[in-house]
């Protein structure tokens, strides 16, 4: 996301979980702030902007007016302040098509020629723009909690918003971690976004379970213990974050709170095993 990152909230006290918690038969984990970690990606449109232009230039006929570079990436850079202020007002419901994306982020001062480039090359450009724009780190302890999944039986999905379900999956792929999943459920394929819980029970359906017996976890209140609590996980769960916003005065309170994977790893454990001490961020229940 372009929005500056909140400060961290202050950790909440470390305590065991509620004893006799069910293990899932679902896992389903947002994908920014949960599997990955997602950063500030300084300059991010003066590149874009580059590659953008150098691939119309091999594209279109010799001679053909382009704009600047410098034009471009200011432009980028509104549309996608634009874009952030829609997703931070919108509380659910369909997904913009890549049309209406790039409807925002383009400019009709860039003309004609660079406009029909965009739309005969829209997906994969929208595409590279979303591993551009941010930067992503998979989180501390994501594999292990994997791992122990597949010992365990335990599915496991994606459930995000994004412009790029395709560029999501790559970074899954790079990581060596799609084969860990069964079910893949993004905003832009599906068509709707979180909080709308539809996403979630798109994920939950895939894997051919219930939502009763789902854990879904995320790392903001107003889209993911939201979204959570709509579908009827058995148990939604916070995951702190950069982004992580502060607790909405009279919303929805997740049924547990971590600071990292290995929080949640270990109230995984806890419900296959009996509690054990967490060696990462901890755990919190709330309910």
């Amino acid at each position: 996301m372009s929005v500056s990152p909140e400060p961290r909230p202050r950790p909440r006290p470390q305590t065991q979980p509620q004893p006799g918690l069910p293990p899932p038969r679902l896992l389903a984990l947002d994908m920014g702030g949960v599997i990955v970690e997602t950063l500030p990606a300084p300059g991010w449109a003066a590149r874009f902007a580059t590659r953008l232009l150098g691939h119309a230039r091999h594209s279109l006929p010799p001679g053909t007016a382009l704009p600047t570079i410098e034009q471009v990436a200011g432009d980028l850079a509104e549309g996608r302040a634009r874009h952030e202020s829609w997703k931070d007002s919108t509380l659910g419901g369909a997904e913009r098509s890549q049309s209406e994306l790039w409807a925002e982020l383009s400019r009709p001062t860039w003309g004609r020629p660079l406009l029909d480039h965009i739309t005969r090359n829209r997906a994969d450009l929208t595409a590279e723009l979303c591993l551009v724009w941010e930067e992503r780190a998979v989180r501390d302890g994501i594999r292990e909690l994997l791992v122990e999944c597949t010992r365990a039986g335990i599915a496991v999905g994606v459930v995000s918003n994004t412009i790029s379900g395709p560029a999501y999956r790559s970074v899954l792929d790079r990581a060596g971690l799609t084969g860990y999943f069964r079910a893949l459920s993004f905003s832009d394929e599906v068509g709707i976004r979180k909080p709308d819980p539809r996403l979630l029970l798109d994920t939950i359906d895939d894997a051919g379970v219930t939502p009763g017996a789902t854990w879904y976890v995320g790392d903001t209140y107003r889209r993911d213990v939201v979204c959570g609590r709509r579908a009827g996980a058995g148990t939604t769960i916070l995951m702190r974050s950069r982004r992580t916003e502060p607790a909405p005065g009279g919303g929805p309170e997740p049924d547990h709170t971590v600071g990292d994977p290995a929080g949640l790893h270990a109230l995984l454990r806890a419900a296959l095993h009996g509690p054990t001490t967490s060696r990462g961020g901890g755990l919190h229940t709330t309910r």
